[in-house]
């Protein structure tokens, strides 16, 4: 029989015969060990258990649906499969199922699953059941139930879900979600390993999120060390960009961000009653704890392509005088990555509370750690720290960890932000005082056209500006425009907000940039993306052109605030900052904050109309708009959209139309023709004028319309 497997596969084709089962399920079962879902010992170092799983891996599915229960730890749960068709994989835990009673379970969980089509992580409902359907020794008298469906995504598609359905009903904590993202990870990872589509990078990534994510959940007072590791390694990476570059341009810092989130895996080896122990261990179970940088590797070597951050993962516990473990390197034995890796695991140690201990101040854990200088820690490696800290950036790293761990809402990240950064606020340039007293007359109803003009005479060269828009080639209007009363009329008071916000931005972009080259960056792309807002809003009527025309001005404000709070001296930063890239992973490893939520905070500082505000924050994360009104979402879909395209610059349509493939949002791009190579061509001379007017519309050379 052919079993081979195209990328259309799913999990009910792949799981409709035994000789798929089987292949399916090796696969997995390598998964789960590599991905850190499958923590006991016997299992990930005893190799005789792993062939005996091996060899039965038609039921490795059976094993990993009870895998997935016991992780999210209850007894009174049931794990169920569905296809992207809503069609139940019944034939993996029940093969002696009618078919009438599978097809009644698809029925009842279609709700749930069609509202988990649309998300991005877990969906839960509570739901009335008589028994945990079909699983004759879990009887559950008619009561509540909770359940929950998560997508399982392949290559940017749904080839399926997970579901479990808990009675009674309970919350989902952090942890419980995080194992369920992993889970569903590993089942979308391994359909893409059989279709041979493995390969990415972005995988590659998500895989190692996962797994660590994994190992964070298991220990509450340590849940995020990994990541917060990682950003500590990070930041003292960036203090490196004045020094010789020894290995950095052979892909150093990929290795040390890797290397760093799995710095720890081998604790998935160690037993919970020593991991999780409250007090002091004794002199066998540090032992034990101290094989885990071993074990880290040995998981490390299954996958078979991770063998490039082994050296950080095996020896971030040497110490620089010969002390550590395992194997007693001394100096510059220790590779450069675990040299910082083990500072800043030791870093994030200190600094975070335990159960027997309250967590270090940054300062009391700098202090301890400059008079092991030399001793336990490189003493370069040190100065680098030294200098984090100085920044402000470590303290940074925590209040953004902080805000991610804990759900923190955008409202509230503003105050964090302030926070890290307590001189930012002042450092950051005022809008115009007309640009506040505008946006407060516009949402008041009484407020007529002839306020709105008094007002705008208070400040003569907003005023003369306006004029000189509503004249202009950009928005040809029919007709002279002489007065600002019959700007207001023709325009429409929210145009005209959004063209004097436009025009501040406009300024602003100018005085936050370090250099003229850095502000015609900023600026360029800036009018690019608002263009690009302006036509597809126009297109599609998803937007209000105009709206959506300034959002795209306003989307990346906080980048030219994070070039301002740094120094000009960090030019190898600054310089990867103004990529036509997405940067937000490396901005929080600099600042601790990246310019979607900086900018949003601005654009609350200035009072700018929420929905601009909001649009900022979302642009890159544009299911996180969802719950904030449709308007909101129209305008974040069409900025998210025209910031892709505007990356590509003057490319032909077929390369545009490829690079959305490749880094539009996929559940955005489904929703949208945008995609469509023919509707590119269609608007592409109109961004290619448009964009050349807006750059002297707002440059104050604005050309007039003829006629």
């Amino acid at each position: 029989m052919d079993t081979s497997v195209t990328s259309e596969s799913d999990l009910v084709s792949l799981l409709s015969t035994v000789e798929g089962r089987q292949k399916f399920g090796k696969r997995l079962l390598r998964n789960l060990r590599t991905a850190g879902l499958e923590d006991d010992p016997r299992v990930i170092g005893d190799t005789i258990q792993r062939e005996t799983l091996e060899a039965a891996s038609e039921e490795a599915i059976k094993h990993f649906m009870e895998l997935v229960r016991r992780k999210l730890g209850s007894g009174n749960a049931l794990t169920s499969l569905f296809g992207p068709d809503l069609r139940s994989v019944e034939f993996i835990w029940n093969h002696d199922r009618e078919a009438e009673e599978s097809e009644r379970e698809e029925d009842e969980w279609t709700p749930l699953l069609e509202k988990a089509r649309e998300a991005d992580g877990p969906v839960v409902e509570t739901v009335t059941v008589s028994s945990l359907d079909g699983v004759s020794d879990i009887e559950v008298p008619q009561e509540a139930a909770s359940r929950v469906a998560i997508p399982v995504m392949a290559g940017g598609r749904s080839v399926g879900f997970l579901a479990v359905i808990y009675s009674p009903p309970k919350e989902f904590t952090l942890g419980e979600a995080r194992v369920l993202k992993a889970s569903a990870f590993v089942l979308g990872q391994t359909v893409l390993e059989i279709a041979g589509q493995n390969e990415t990078r972005g995988v590659l990534y998500a895989m190692i999120q996962s797994l660590a994510g994994a190992l964070d959940a298991r220990d509450s007072y340590t849940r995020g060390h990994s990541d917060r590791v990682a950003m500590y390694a990070m930041a003292l990476a960036n203090e490196m960009s004045d020094q010789p570059e020894e290995d950095l341009a052979e892909g150093f810092r990929d290795r040390l961000r890797l290397a760093a989130l799995l710095h720890d895996i081998g604790k998935i080896g160690i037993r919970d009653d020593v991991l999780l122990k409250p007090g002091s261990l004794t002199n066998e179970e540090y032992g034990t704890i101290k094989k885990h940088p071993v074990l880290g590797a040995e998981i490390i070597k299954v996958s078979g392509a991770l063998d490039h951050v082994i050296p950080g993962i095996l020896y971030h516990h040497e110490r620089h005088d010969g002390s550590g473990y395992p194997v007693g390197l001394k100096g510059d034995e220790i590779p450069l990555v675990a040299r910082i890796i083990g500072l800043a695991d030791a870093f994030d140690a200190m600094t975070t509370d335990r159960v027997h201990r309250p967590g270090m101040s940054h300062a009391e854990a700098i202090e301890v750690i400059e008079r092991s200088s030399g001793s336990h820690f490189n003493p370069d490696a040190v100065e680098l720290l030294l200098r984090a800290h100085r920044k402000g950036i470590l303290t940074a790293v925590r209040v953004a960890d902080a805000a991610t761990s804990e759900g923190v809402p955008v409202e509230e990240e503003g105050s964090l932000i302030e926070q890290a950064h307590p001189g930012l606020a002042d450092s950051v340039p005022a809008l115009p005082a007309v640009v506040g007293r505008l946006n407060s007359m516009v949402r008041d109803p009484d407020c007529g056209a002839g306020d709105i003009a008094t007002v705008l005479s208070t400040d003569e060269g907003m005023a003369s500006r306006v004029l000189k828009f509503a004249n202009s080639a950009f928005y040809a209007l029919p007709g002279r425009v002489g007065t600002i009363s019959l700007a207001i009329t023709i325009l429409g008071l929210n145009t005209l907000r959004n063209l004097v916000i436009g025009a501040a931005l406009a300024d602003m972009t100018r005085s936050l940039a370090g250099s003229a080259r850095e502000a015609e960056i900023l600026w360029d792309h800036a009018v690019a993306v608002g263009v690009w807002c302006r036509c597809l809003a126009r297109k599609f009527g998803s937007a209000d052109p105009e709206e959506a025309f300034t959002a795209g001005l306003l989307h990346d404000i906080g980048k030219g605030i994070i070039l301002r709070s740094l120094p000009e001296s960090r030019q190898s930063v600054r310089e990867r900052l103004l990529r036509p890239e997405d940067t937000r992973t490396f901005e929080i490893e600099t600042v601790g904050f990246d310019h979607s939520q900086i900018g949003a905070w601005a654009a609350a500082k200035w009072r700018l109309p929420v929905s601009l505000g909001r649009t900022v924050r979302w642009h890159h994360e544009p299911g996180g708009a969802a719950g904030e009104g449709s308007e909101i979402e129209k305008l974040v879909t069409v900025v998210h959209l025209a910031n892709v395209l505007a990356w590509g610059g003057d490319a032909e349509p077929v390369v545009l139309s490829q690079l959305l493939a490749e880094k539009a949002d996929f559940d955005i791009l489904r929703k949208t023709p945008v995609r469509d190579v023919t509707v590119i061509e269609e608007l592409l001379p109109a961004v290619v004028h448009g964009r050349q007017l807006a750059r002297e519309l707002l440059s104050g050379q604005a050309r007039q319309k003829v006629g």
